[in-house]
């Protein structure tokens, strides 16, 4: 019998939603500083609001990796099994450097999104050839694929517009 292909997977709801935390955190960060601007020099302010969240949201992330194992008629994530006739389609795509996107669609109509590592995209796509599943694009796949790059202008904006509050609450309380 053959070795199951196994690897860890990142889900990608949980990414967006621990993203959204950090955002959250930053925005909190920024405002707060922005009162204490006087106190605090720029720089130990920039790691602060951007360095603090961020590698809080990396931290999260790395450990909240799901176990995903690729059997001969099903596919294991976490303890849960997806059987072959379950699944209407998949998709793989590349996301980042080091990961791509594997988009399973249910025919319950529910979709598993993961991030895997980018060696094993090979496996996968033979795997899922093997198995007969059909690959269908879905418009949601860009929002999975380009998150990062998506993420960051509304991230950006969102601590602009805390830093633009707090300076004038600043002023405001000062004068």
């Amino acid at each position: 019998m053959k070795q199951p292909l196994q690897s860890e997977a990142f889900n990608f709801d949980r990414i967006l939603l621990y993203s959204l935390y950090a955002a959250l955190i930053s925005f909190a960060l920024m405002f707060a500083s922005t009162l204490l601007i006087g106190n605090i020099h720029p720089l130990w302010n920039a790691i602060l609001v951007i360095g603090f969240p961020y590698s809080l949201f990396v931290s999260k992330i790395k450990t909240s990796g799901d176990n995903m194992i690729f059997e001969e008629n099903h596919i294991v994530l976490n303890g849960n099994r997806i059987d072959f006739q379950d699944i209407d389609s998949y998709h793989l795509f590349d996301s980042l450097k080091l990961y791509f996107v594997l988009r399973i669609r249910l025919k319950a109509g529910r979709q598993h999104i993961h991030y895997l590592p980018v060696e094993i995209k090979q496996d996968v796509e033979k795997y899922f050839d093997k198995a007969e599943v059909r690959s269908d694009k879905r418009s949601f796949d860009f929002i999975a694929r380009y998150f990062i790059l998506l993420y960051v202008l509304p991230f950006f904006t969102f601590l602009g517009l805390a830093y633009s509050l707090g300076t004038r609450l600043y002023y405001f309380l000062q004068y």
